[in-house]
């Protein structure tokens, strides 16, 4: 018996065997093809039987020390987990009670005015019944003084005489020149005067404003007569009697005046005040608004002018014009002071035609034709194949035989429709992949037998495995010299791609494009393998579809061409796809032939949009052009404010331990990147052990060479994180991950990356934090105040001081304090926020030895997500 032999026996190496006879100084020949005779073999078992009992205690205690690291990681991760949710929770109280302390500040401080209103209401009630009663009193003494008179007039009135009816004519003709002067009657014994006749009321009121005295001024010299009436033949002069006087309000207008003259100035007596204009009042109590509004806009939904919104929004300590976008907590602030409540709709896309949606009835669900995208390297026969497929020659039209734009071709074959997409290698695929826009239904990999898999072939399988589309793999080139089928099965293996001879589920067919061979026995393998995914589609409801390409033409305009995945889009229908509406004014499918109608899975080009949209839009098929150009509009105005497209929120190492507490992640997709391919392999191999039940780590591209643009793309459409081992991005990738939002991480050490994923995978990966200095104010002035301590009137040198924000002390530019603002005033108001040229009282929380000419500077820390590259081997970037 050999050792080999005997090792296969027990279960154990050879070179286990060799160790054992070592130790125990048995003459053995150290080679596993030594030969043993049974001598040796019973000395040998024993030995043999302790070492297996002794190895497999170790296992054991390996297995229980690792049960133990692993109860203490996760005992660990739970205690981590459990404080982090109390934070979560103590944060969440102190909102609630600052939100509650908020409330109960905003009811003071409505309480205060309801009762300043009541006050106010009060004290008008009890002027006008002042105003009243003095009314009352004057009314009834001008009716005492009219009575007064009254009486009066009637006791010196004698009884009524009767004269002799010539006397007064003689009178006249015997005095001509005292014609026009008071006739005094004759006098009647006892000095009385003539009667005066009987006044009416209208007389008697004017007579009491200016009536003459009944005795005359009385001289020094002389004592005054008794029951003489005044002589005004000596010049005595009567003067106003002031009985009462008017307290009505007198105010004056003046009506038109003629041509040429003065208008003169005529009094209204008793003319009421101006009443006090009310405040403006909202159109409606509760609003559905837009999460951004312009000032304007703002006011327009409130019903009240914009000058009243921009007075609030400065009384809350902001600045803006009516053009300027607010926030929706400075419009649900603005809203609650005008009693209204809000409600913000969502600003996306998709719900922006999310009630225009077709809803798909399982009764009109029909099988429709596959979507077939050919991906493979380049001049591997792509576009041949599809040329054969189609027994058409597209290959001639194109610029040196290559795929320049997408193409969209529906073929009609002997086992049923399908829909081949001619892609220029895997780019276009993978840009509509990340827009949400998943049109492929199975990837057909063109490799040529004659050069294998290139770094192109394995970029579009890799990009194929993420988008989980199934494979078929077309071996290509098999008639041409050199060519060796098997080894392309063989290499297939490392790519994950087992084939069906292999006992795998990957499909391999071997064909030339160029003769012809085993073409019909591809669409027969992709027919089947459309049975089995079975495709359906409702072909009743309104279309949606996705924008393959898009271009203008100039004698036709903007061309897009279009695949139908619900639905029939007909001429004449109006659609929105993205910010560009119209209306289907004509379709024309691949041939160039033209179409009334496009049913599931049918690719046209259409005719009457008015723009050119982006790859991988949604087209969708609305009810009229107003709701169409509404919706353009809406969404051109969002992304004029937001950018192109917002970057989307990916996964990072940052935020891995957080979503895997709740729930969200349970993979970790990496593109893997290094300088060589051995290093590729260790980190692979390294990173698919750090692999747990809570969360598995899939590499779905791993490669030599540079960060690209390609595996930006990639990392954006999978959500992926991307991680370069002694390689650097170059300077467009950097762009194209930072408008995307894709994280790329670069490592020098090996150490160093795996402990980074390891602790993002439990949750240790500690955030980093960067320090914003927000602005300056010079302290001018210092007030003491007590209960509440010292209060700096400060002047804002630079930026701003919110309310919220932290801040230190300088003195000589050396801190000697660094803590929060206890209180933030602007005359005697609270504000949120004093601005650059402002000044300003503010307080500092446990701090009263503030002098003047200090400066205070205003800070906060934002969290920052590290890109982690590296410029040495120990420090992230």
């Amino acid at each position: 018996m050999r050792v080999h032999e005997l090792a296969k026996s027990v279960g154990l190496q050879s070179k286990d065997i060799l160790a054992i006879a070592k130790k125990h100084r048995l003459a053995v020949k150290q080679s596993a093809s030594a030969s043993l005779d049974d001598k040796e073999v019973k000395k040998l078992w024993p030995l043999i039987e302790k070492y297996k009992q002794e190895l497999k205690a170790k296992e054991e205690e390996e297995k229980r020390r690792k049960e133990e690291e692993r109860q203490r990681k996760e005992e660990e991760r739970r205690r981590k987990l459990e404080e982090k949710q109390r934070a979560l929770e103590e944060e969440r109280k102190r909102r609630e009670e600052e939100e509650r302390r908020r409330q109960q500040e905003e009811e003071e401080r409505r309480r205060r005015e309801e009762e300043e209103r009541r006050k106010r209401e009060e004290e008008e009630r009890r002027r006008k019944e002042e105003e009243e009663r003095k009314r009352r009193e004057e009314e009834e003494e001008r009716r005492r003084a009219e009575a007064a008179l009254s009486q009066r007039t009637a006791q010196t009135a004698p009884a009524p005489q009767p004269q002799k009816p010539h006397a007064q004519p003689q009178r006249h003709e015997q005095h001509p020149k005292r014609h026009g002067k008071p006739e005094r009657g004759p006098k009647q014994p006892g000095g009385a005067t003539k009667p005066v006749p009987k006044l009416d009321e209208e007389q008697l009121k004017n007579l009491l404003r200016v009536m003459p005295t009944t005795t005359p001024p009385r001289r020094a010299d002389k004592p005054a007569r008794q029951g003489k009436t005044p002589d005004r033949r000596r010049g005595d002069k009567p003067r106003p009697t002031k009985i009462f006087e008017l307290e009505e309000e007198i105010t004056t207008t003046r009506p038109p005046a003629k041509k040429g003259g003065k208008a003169p100035i005529v009094p209204v007596l008793g003319a009421p005040p101006p009443k006090p204009t009310p405040p403006p009042q909202p159109k409606a109590r509760k609003l559905t608004v837009d999460q951004v509004l312009t000032v304007g806009q703002f006011a327009e939904k409130l019903g009240v002018p914009a000058t009243e919104v921009m007075k609030k929004i400065l009384l809350l300590g902001e600045r803006l014009t009516v053009t300027q976008d607010m926030t929706p907590e400075l419009m649900e602030l603005i809203a609650v002071d005008f009693g209204v409540e809000l409600e913000f709709v969502l600003d996306t896309d998709e719900y922006d035609i999310a009630k225009y949606l077709p809803e798909e009835k399982p009764e009109n669900m029909k099988r429709r034709p596959p979507v077939v995208t050919i991906m493979g390297h380049v001049d591997h026969g792509k576009t041949t194949l599809l040329d054969r497929i189609r027994k058409s020659n597209i290959v001639e039209g194109e610029f040196g035989g290559i795929t320049q734009h997408i193409g969209a071709y529906h073929v009609s074959t002997s086992k049923g429709d399908i829909v081949f997409l001619d892609t220029p290698g895997h780019e276009a695929f993978t840009s509509m992949r990340a827009r949400g826009a998943s049109v492929t239904d199975i990837v057909v990999l063109v490799v040529a037998a004659d050069d294998g898999f290139q770094p192109q072939t394995v970029e579009a399988i890799h990009h194929a495995q993420a988008a989980k589309v199934p494979i078929l793999v077309a071996v290509n080139k098999i008639d041409v010299p050199g060519a060796d089928p098997a080894r392309i099965r063989q290499e297939a293996l490392q790519y994950s791609l087992v084939p069906e001879e292999f006992g795998g589920d990957t499909i391999f067919v071997d064909i030339s494009a160029k003769h012809g061979k085993n073409i019909d026995q591809l669409l027969e393998l992709l027919a089947l393998q459309a049975e089995i995914l079975d495709l359906k589609a409702d072909p009743t409801c309104n279309a949606v579809g996705t924008v393959i390409e898009s271009h203008v033409d100039p004698q036709r305009g903007a061309v897009a061409t279009i695949l139908v995945q619900k639905g029939t889009l007909h001429v004449g229908d109006v659609f929105v796809v993205g910010e560009i509406s119209g209306r289907v004014r004509a379709m024309i499918d691949d041939r160039g032939r033209q179409i009334r109608e496009a049913g599931p899975s049918f690719p046209a080009e259409i005719i009457g949009l008015d723009g050119a949209p982006s790859a991988g839009e949604t087209f969708v098929v609305v009810p009229d052009e107003r709701i169409a150009r509404n919706i353009a509009e809406k969404r051109r105005e969002r992304r004029r404010r937001m950018g192109q497209f917002k970057p989307a929120e990916h996964i990072s190492l940052e935020k891995l331990g957080e979503l895997m507490a709740e729930g969200k992640v349970k993979e970790l997709s990496i593109v893997l990147k290094a300088d060589v391919q051995g290093s590729v392999e260790a980190i692979s191999d390294a990173l698919q052990r750090l692999s747990s039940e809570e969360i598995r780590i899939r590499i779905i591209h791993a490669g030599v060479g540079g960060i690209t643009e390609s595996d930006v793309n990639l990392a954006d459409a999978s959500d992926a994180i991307i991680i370069g081992f002694n390689v650097r991005p170059d300077t467009n990738a950097s762009d194209l991950a930072a408008q995307r939002g894709v994280e790329i991480k670069c490592y020098r050490i090996i150490y160093d990356l795996l402990d980074d994923v390891e602790k993002a995978m439990v949750g240790m990966l500690e955030p980093k934090f960067e320090e914003k200095v927000l602005g300056h104010a010079e302290v001018r002035q210092l007030f003491k105040i007590a209960k509440v301590g010292t209060v700096a009137g400060c002047f804002v040198k630079d930026g701003e001081i919110p309310r919220d924000a932290k801040v230190r002390v300088l003195r000589n530019n050396v801190i000697v304090y660094d803590g929060k603002l206890a209180s933030l005033k602007r005359y005697k108001d609270d504000v949120k926020v004093v601005r650059a040229g402002d000044e300003c009282g503010l307080g500092i929380e446990n701090f009263n030895d503030i002098k003047e000419g200090d400066i205070i500077e205003a800070y906060k820390l934002e969290e920052i997500a590290p890109t982690l590259t590296r410029t040495d081997s120990t420090e992230e970037q």
